[in-house]
């Protein structure tokens, strides 16, 4: 026997619907009253009295139901209710899929730009979208930086995230935080930590060094993002047990081309290629991003960023992935998906006109 079915994010897709659950049927589409749209990164709706959702009603059976389930990842992400609504002048039950999370989280763009495919299906405002992520409760993060990181609080203001900044930090502080921004910085990594003496390293600061590692090791535990960014992609990576070119050459004070490396998160924010200008073309190089769907969505394949760094990464280290290297194969960018850690080797805070924002809208979907 055939049920009714809302639907408010992804199902709304008439294509997209029609491979989930073939044997469903599009019967008309509704305001259901006295519910409203929420995020906990992916879509659910909530009972909010005065408010209201626009949902699709399709008709299922039992197998579309059973496929259904296997989609949402009932009942793990996903719990299933039936509701009452109105439709066609009666009061109906239907079936609804709702989310199983209490923590709000912002979508990252890929599946946002997901719903809007719906939306434009059924011709949907897309205010009901934009109404529910204004709603999120803005994200804290705290800045790991031996001095006033002028540049950083900006960008993160940009994408309307607060922050706060020091070397200093206790796990009961922590905890009240989304995530960490470790900055670049004017030292380096002292070399003792990957097991070398120092050839070419300037100034080197281990007090910082220990400092920075401990708070790494804290945001892990407490499973908090971490975004790493010059300085603070050398920290994850000497972390994680790999080592440093202590002195490369060509790297500082010019632009590169990037490369986006398969499965990079990167490649789709950017598209194919784009230019970032805000320091004088010699300061500028190519990179290109590994394939991977986030990053390619916000970057794309390949994009053009500053280089201001003299050490890179030479052996990666352990539970990481490479997702943009430049144009001489050095690494310019790594994750490791699991512990939700994302570092670029230049300084998009430096680039804000451009393309730098991109970075810390992809890191505010992480937190």
């Amino acid at each position: 026997m055939k049920k009714f079915c809302l639907a408010y994010g992804r199902n709304l897709d008439l294509k997209r619907m029609k491979k989930r659950c073939p044997n469903c049927s599009l019967v008309g589409k509704v305001l259901l009253r006295d519910w409203r749209i929420a995020f906990y990164k992916y879509i659910t709706i909530e009972r909010k009295k005065g408010y209201a959702v626009p949902v699709g009603v399709w008709k299922i059976d039992e197998k579309g139901e059973r496929e259904l389930d296997i989609i949402e990842h009932f009942p793990t992400l996903y719990r299933k209710e039936m509701v009452d609504f109105e439709f066609n002048g009666k009061k109906e039950k239907a079936l609804v899929y709702l989310i199983n999370d209490d923590h709000p989280k912002y979508p990252d763009k890929p599946y946002y730009e997901d719903l809007l495919i719906g939306y434009k299906d059924f011709g949907f405002d897309e205010q009901f979208l934009t109404e529910a992520i204004k709603r999120l409760p803005k994200k804290k993060v705290f800045i790991v930086s031996t001095t006033k990181p002028d540049e950083y609080i900006t960008a993160l203001n940009c994408v309307d995230i607060k922050s706060s900044y020091g070397m200093q930090i206790t796990e009961k502080e922590l905890q009240c935080y989304d995530g960490i921004v470790i900055a670049g910085g004017e030292h380096d990594v002292s070399p003792k930590w990957y097991g070398q003496a120092n050839s070419f390293c300037n100034m080197i600061d281990e007090k910082a060094d220990r400092q920075a590692f401990k708070i790494i090791d804290m945001a892990i535990k407490y499973n908090k993002p971490i975004l790493g960014i010059c300085l603070g992609l050398q920290y994850i990576n000497v972390y994680f047990k790999g080592s440093l070119k202590q002195d490369v050459k060509g790297h500082r004070d010019v632009f590169h081309k990037f490369y986006v490396v398969d499965n990079s998160m990167m490649k789709s924010c950017f598209g194919k290629k784009f230019i970032a200008s805000a320091l004088p073309r010699k300061y500028f190089g190519h990179l290109k991003v590994l394939d991977n769907t986030l990053f390619k969505c916000y970057l794309g394949p390949t994009f053009t960023a500053n280089s201001l760094h003299h050490q890179c990464i030479d052996r990666l280290g352990e539970e990481l992935d490479v997702v943009a290297v430049s144009q001489d194969k050095t690494i310019e960018s790594i994750v490791n998906k699991e512990k939700n850690i994302l570092a670029v080797q230049w300084h998009p805070e430096l680039l804000l006109e451009s393309n730098g924002l991109k970075i810390f809208e992809i890191f505010k979907s992480m937190l």
